[in-house]
């Protein structure tokens, strides 16, 4: 592989840092060193997976996280010890060794013997809805003549975008909710040979961020993603899955971890009004709803029919009757979001998108 000093990371470095050179290099590894370039350990999407669930502080150094028991190569391997390693293992990189040091990172889509459904969504008939009726009002005025998720980023609109990184996972089932210029999205689909199934649902009326899902109701008999049509998620979708069906959630919700600076010293003080303690400027890490979800058929009973229907209606619906709501985290750098102008032109800036 090659450029493979791209994906070394110091073991000093913060698992923030960390998670978004990741997210930058679209990479699901890092290989951490020591300051004489030692391999000591590697960083995986799940490492700081685990690490946010446990609590842990994302300015701790990414080697107390990271994977000191990993798989890797001598210089000497063979062709058939990286394809044994690829296939027993089902990792999508391994690092080769000289003397401890990183002398090659090899990549699975570098071998073409290896099956890439190995890395995919192994149930291919998942469904995905992608909610597009909104009016887009947060980006007058170009949502008056261009719906919003035609908008383009880079050569595409931001809605095929969506669809690719889906395909690129291994689903190619989508359902469009449909209201704002239901039309001109129609049209833009029937001019072009697209390699995937769509079927498209018309509200007919505002039916909030989730409520036109009660119009599917007879047609998701099983487990599906769920994402805004503004919102594109660089992710492991088989991870997401696996978390949602494994803590047998009725709804998983994808957060990006979002770092917010208070611009002012803050103070704690004790019941008497005594000062506690006080911090300068202090940083809090909050998890962010992406509109991104993973959602079980059973849930849509709590939508009406017929009716406007917020996503925060539906969270509180279930959570009132105590169903289990998942949350996965991801970097803020795995999400990406053009639902506002500002961060439309961060996006537009991004390098991936160049």
């Amino acid at each position: 592989m090659k450029n493979h000093e791209s994906h070394v990371i110091l073991e000093n470095v913060s698992i923030r840092d960390a998670v978004e050179k990741m997210a930058v290099e679209q990479f699901d590894l890092l290989v951490v060193v020591k300051k004489d370039a030692t391999v000591i350990s590697v960083f995986t999407s799940g490492d700081f997976h685990n690490a946010v669930l446990k609590g842990i502080d994302l300015n701790n150094k990414v080697s107390t996280i990271a994977n000191k028991n990993f798989s890797f190569l001598s210089e000497n391997y063979s062709f058939q010890d990286a394809l044994k390693l690829f296939k027993e293992k089902k990792i999508v990189a391994i690092p080769v060794l000289k003397n401890n040091k990183l002398v090659d990172l090899l990549n699975f889509k570098n071998f073409s013997q290896i099956d890439p459904s190995y890395f995919k969504l192994k149930d291919k008939k998942i469904k995905t809805v992608i909610m597009a009726g909104g009016k887009g009002t947060r980006l007058d005025p170009f949502t008056k003549v261009i719906p919003k998720p035609l908008l383009p980023i880079g050569d595409d609109p931001i809605i095929e975008l969506i669809m690719k990184e889906f395909i690129s996972h291994g689903l190619k089932d989508f359902f469009i909710t449909l209201n704002e210029k239901a039309k001109m999205i129609k049209a833009y689909f029937n001019d072009h040979n697209m390699e995937y199934n769509i079927k498209f649902v018309d509200e007919k009326k505002q039916l909030g961020t989730v409520g036109s899902l009660r119009l599917l109701k007879d047609v998701l008999d099983d487990v599906f993603f769920l994402s805004n049509s503004d919102i594109l998620i660089k992710n492991n979708y088989s991870e997401i899955l696996s978390f949602h069906q494994n803590g047998d959630y009725k709804m998983t919700i994808v957060g990006a971890m979002k770092q917010h600076c208070i611009s002012y010293g803050v103070c704690e003080i004790e019941t008497d009004g005594k000062l506690k303690s006080f911090k300068e400027k202090p940083t809090i890490d909050y998890l962010v709803n992406t509109g991104f979800y993973v959602i079980n058929p059973s849930v849509i009973k709590y939508i009406p029919k017929d009716t406007y229907f917020d996503m925060t209606d539906l969270l509180k619906s279930l959570m009132n009757k105590g169903e289990r709501i998942g949350v996965y985290p991801v970097s803020e750098k795995s999400w990406i979001d053009v639902g506002q102008w500002k961060e439309l032109g961060n996006t537009l800036n991004d390098v991936r998108f160049n």
